[in-house]
């Protein structure tokens, strides 16, 4: 993982009824070596969930990821049981459902993985085309296999929000790794044209074929070209594949890890 993408401001989900695996999970997501600059909504019970999911897509800041347990009260207070309903409501109201549900992200942290209404979760999400993982609480790895899929998600949605920004088709031409956004909008550092087609050839494997089809073409016919070799890709231009190099060193010294 590159750090410099680590400046991302990843807005995160938790649903999550125990308050001592809550807190204690929101506090491994928030160490430097993690996600520090994450947004983190977590919440006990279905209706706070559902809510927080409708008031994020009302300030048009939809959740990047979910990290569900779906064996959760209604409201605080009332019996568990377990449903996909928050599930379902995540990725049904995403603005990504249609055309590209493979950048959606979930995590199903469970302690019941062999519940039916769990298997019925996986193979909903497997049909719909939605990046998701499913995470025992019994593992004593399971914060570690969180942020290992956190990861994926935090590439793609990071480079993701490069690729979606009109600046850059617009800007692309003779001196195109010399251009950089100055004023950066919300949740996306600066970065210039040169910094977003390296990180995306040196994460390639991790990002989903929507977003591979989107860098090949924003950078067709520019010195910046990317050559797809499937799980792997390069610059098509020796000099563009030196300058990317370079580029990654200084980022790498710029943003040490912790």
């Amino acid at each position: 993982m590159i750090q410099f993408l680590r400046r991302y401001r990843l807005h995160i989900l938790l649903v999550e009824d125990r308050l001592k695996e809550r807190a204690d999970l929101v506090r491994f997501l928030k160490r430097p070596f993690c996600y520090p600059n994450a947004v983190i909504t977590d919440v006990p019970d279905r209706v706070q969930a559902k809510a927080a999911i409708d008031a994020a897509l009302e300030t048009r800041e939809p959740f990047d990821c979910a990290i569900l347990d779906l064996k959760i009260p209604d409201r605080v207070g009332e019996a568990e049981y377990a449903s996909a309903d928050v599930a379902n409501h995540f990725v049904n109201r995403h603005p990504l459902a249609k055309h590209n549900p493979s950048s959606i992200w979930v995590v199903h942290w469970t302690a019941w993985p062999d519940d039916p209404e769990i298997t019925k979760f996986r193979e909903f999400l497997s049909e719909r085309g939605v990046a998701h993982r499913v995470v025992s609480k019994n593992s004593s790895r399971a914060p570690e296999e969180i942020t290992e899929f956190l990861d994926r998600a935090l590439i793609e949605k990071a480079l993701g929000k490069l690729l979606d920004d009109p600046f850059f088709s617009e800007e692309m031409g003779e001196n195109a790794w010399a251009v950089t956004i100055r004023s950066p909008r919300r949740r996306r550092p600066p970065m210039n044209l040169l910094g977003m087609a390296a990180l995306l050839v040196a994460h390639w494997k991790d990002l989903s074929e929507y977003r591979r089809g989107q860098a090949l073409r924003t950078l067709a016919g520019s010195e910046l070209a990317i050559v797809d070799h499937g799980e792997t890709a390069d610059f098509k231009h020796k000099e563009a594949q030196r300058a990317a190099k370079v580029w990654l060193e200084e980022a790498d010294r710029a943003n040490p890890l912790p």
